[in-house]
């Protein structure tokens, strides 16, 4: 029999919800697998729009979206960010890639809202096809 043992971690930022894009501290490793990703809303998004984005660059769409229903920040609580029904998200969640990968998020709302994100993920996994 053969034992393969993986580590999972979880990494969290709190980050102010305001519009445009915020680069977390958050790095994950490269290969590694994403379980979760939370929003906690700590303070409920007051601007014209509550949906945000979540990526690995400035575009912040390689992981989720705001087209996606859930990913809001409307009303205080917990937001299980998903990547919707899109392939590329969805492989992206697999395996983030070949190097670290920082994440950011990027904030329609216009208005104040606060929230702290966590990643739970296995690290280097590498479930690459």
């Amino acid at each position: 029999h053969t034992r393969s043992f993986h580590v999972t971690g979880v990494q969290t930022c709190a980050l102010p919800i305001s519009a445009g894009l915020y680069t977390t501290d958050i790095v994950i490793p490269a290969n590694s697998h994403i379980l979760s990703i939370k929003l906690f809303v700590t303070t409920a998004w007051d601007g014209v729009a509550a949906t945000f984005n979540v990526g690995t660059n400035s575009t912040a769409t390689q992981l989720a979206v705001a087209g996606t229903a859930t990913n809001t920040g409307a009303s205080v609580g917990i937001v299980d960010v998903l990547p919707g029904t899109d392939a590329t998200r969805t492989g992206n969640w697999i395996d983030v890639g070949a190097t670290d990968v920082r994440i950011s998020m990027l904030s329609t709302n216009t208005g104040a809202g606060v929230g702290v994100i966590s990643v739970t993920y296995v690290q280097a996994l590498n479930l690459t096809a």
